[in-house]
């Protein structure tokens, strides 16, 4: 492989040992933090079952991070321009797509034309870790602080997750690309290149870079600047101690030290950078959390026993008869039924005492301390999972109601023209749905209306489609009515018994049962948005969720290919025309006897 790789720093790690098979669920480095969509901040609320960020509940006072900075030039042959990716993917720590994808499409073309380039890159890397709340100095905010101290367990779990960023992990890297194209030989000038890259750091001396610009007479050089993760604020884009323009735009190798010096101060920023993986810490395992709740307060209750003889504590007795059966807490082959002394193990217990059978022997611990925190953070983590399938599912509605609408309202001239997919715009032509079909599928589900009527007659004669519209009416109205069963039916139940008062203690349900043990909660198949609680009948009265009907099965990723709906001619040509009809900006307004739809 002929790259060269100049190292001139690296603070390397120490390195971290990994016990075989522990799981590492608490570090999240997928797409579900790296997405660029998204923005993870130290003391921001996270939930490991949906991967969704929430709101940020601590005052956060971060710690320094650590970093390791590397620089290092790269020359890239004919020979090893295959495995280009693989070099960049270790060198710049994988964003290295743009990269490879301009040194290999340039090795391509220059094979098609004849001609001779060589690539040679310079690479500034930093790794910035170990950027962490410092948990001492960091309270929890204020609206959160006073939902733990009404024992709102639920609105605060709703608002800040179940776990919060601890630490964030950050990647900033600039590479320069020097591409020289001639139609003689040019393996000869890579060094020289390296060198002129090199010179201003490493102080090799000047005559570099006149040899190298001697020998670029008859030779051609690109150059392109890749950067990701800057923060450019931090470069002081007035200018430089080298006299630059304080720009990432360099016109020739005079200007090359002035790119990287910006680029180097712009990765200071404590704050910038790319985010590669993030330290998630259950709010439990919070002190300032544990404070505001009160975990460690004691969930008791009066500890009851049958009446014993005094001769012979085995032997039960009755103040009133010696013959009575008595059980308690401590009898193996005790029920709900015929418990006497104790506590029932239905969700919310029921006190037995019987006066002549029982006495109260103190207090005891309903669940340990370990078990009531394990208990919040299982009940945290599926009160998110609901949350969030409901508040999808009330999102996906909406954009089905507003792009119905706006489908209704497209010229009739319309009715057979291809609409664009939003999530694969390169789809080929022949598949993609014309307008009428869109508009059918949206309105009256999986059986297709072949009517080009406008809006108007459209929605009067909607109720003459009795035999297309299924049981229930047209597919958005359908869908309300199943997310509204399902809110009623499962949701409010399952948060009611889990915000339950028990001990004398609000939301003690929350510390006091794991969701699997409460009946209102542990239908599982709920929480999947394929799934919807059946309509009751006279005859059959349902007590779990079911699959939804095949309309709604694939409806989601419908929504997200074609709604907004665009024409796929809008999208891949100049012609841009309105809903109505009216091309835009320069052609002539039709009639309006045109724009007339019904």
């Amino acid at each position: 492989m002929a790259w060269s790789r100049i190292l001139l720093f690296s603070a390397l790690a120490p390195s971290l040992v990994i016990l075989a098979g522990a799981a590492e669920w608490n570090v999240i480095n997928d797409s579900r933090i790296t997405n660029r969509d998204t923005t993870p901040v130290l003391g921001r609320g996270f939930s490991v079952a949906t991967g969704e960020v929430l709101s940020t509940c601590l005052i956060t006072l971060p710690s320094h991070p650590t970093s390791d900075y590397d620089y290092f030039f790269t020359e890239i042959s004919q020979d090893s321009r295959s495995n280009v990716g693989g070099m960049f993917q270790v060198a710049a720590g994988g964003v290295a797509a743009p990269v490879a994808g301009g040194i290999t499409g340039g090795y391509a073309a220059a094979k098609r034309t004849g001609t001779k380039v060589h690539f040679v890159s310079a690479t500034m890397k930093i790794d910035r870790y170990y950027g962490s709340v410092d948990e001492t100095k960091s309270p929890l905010v204020g609206a959160a602080q006073m939902l733990l101290q009404r024992n709102n367990y639920m609105q605060f779990f709703q608002a800040c997750g179940p776990n919060y960023i601890r630490t964030i992990r950050r990647e900033s890297w600039l590479t320069a690309v020097f591409k020289t194209k001639s139609t003689e030989t040019v393996a000869s000038n890579a060094w020289n290149i390296g060198g002129a890259i090199v010179s201003p750091f490493i102080g090799i001396g000047g005559h570099v870079v006149r040899r190298f610009s001697e020998t670029q007479q008859n030779s051609k050089m690109t150059i392109t600047i890749y950067a990701f993760g800057m923060s450019m604020g931090a470069a002081n884009l007035g200018g430089n101690s080298m006299g630059g323009s304080g720009t990432l735009v360099v016109t020739g190798m005079h200007e090359f030290s002035n790119v990287m010096e910006i680029g180097f101060k712009s990765m200071q920023d404590s704050q910038g950078g790319i985010i590669k993986s993030v330290e998630l810490v259950p709010w439990v395992n919070n002190a300032a959390f544990q404070i505001a709740a009160d975990v460690n307060m004691p969930l008791s209750r009066n500890k009851y026993s049958c009446i014993r003889s005094s001769e012979n504590p085995a032997v039960k007795v009755d103040i009133h008869s010696d013959n009575s059966t008595c059980y308690d807490m401590d009898d193996v082959d005790r029920t709900n039924e015929n418990l006497n002394c104790g506590w029932t193990t239905h969700d919310i217990p029921v006190e037995k005492f019987n006066t002549t059978l029982c006495v109260n022997v103190g207090s005891e611990d309903v669940v340990a301390k370990e078990i009531r925190k394990f208990n919040l953070i299982a009940n945290s983590e599926y009160l998110a999972s609901i949350d969030s399938m409901i508040r999808q599912e009330m999102m996906s509605l909406n954009v089905h109601m507003s792009c119905v609408t706006r489908l209704l309202d497209f010229h009739s001239s319309y009715m057979d023209k291809k609409v664009f997919d939003h999530k694969d715009p390169t789809k080929n032509f022949d598949y993609l749905p014309d307008v009428l079909t869109v508009r059918s599928r949206l309105i009256f589900g999986d059986t297709y209306v072949n009517t080009n009527l406008g809006t108007r007659a459209l929605m009067t004669n909607a109720t003459n489609y009795k035999g297309l519209l299924g049981s229930g009416g047209l597919l958005h109205e359908r869908k309300a009515r199943a997310i509204n069963r399902k809110i009623q039916s499962f949701v409010f139940p399952c948060y009611r018994n889990m915000q339950r008062k028990v001990f004398n203690v609000e939301q003690g349900m929350m510390y006091y049962k794991h969701w699997t043990q409460i009946d209102h909660c542990r239908k599982v198949k709920c929480t999947f948005s394929i799934m919807e609680w059946p309509e009751a009948t006279s005859t059959n009265i349902p007590d779990d969720c079911t699959k939804m009907a095949d309309d709604f099965l694939a409806l989601d990723p419908f929504l997200e290919s074609y709604c907004p709906t665009e024409l796929h001619e809008w999208a891949t040509k100049a012609i841009r025309s309105d809903i109505l009809g009216i091309d835009l900006p320069h052609v002539a307004p039709r009639p309006p006897e045109e724009l007339q739809e019904d």
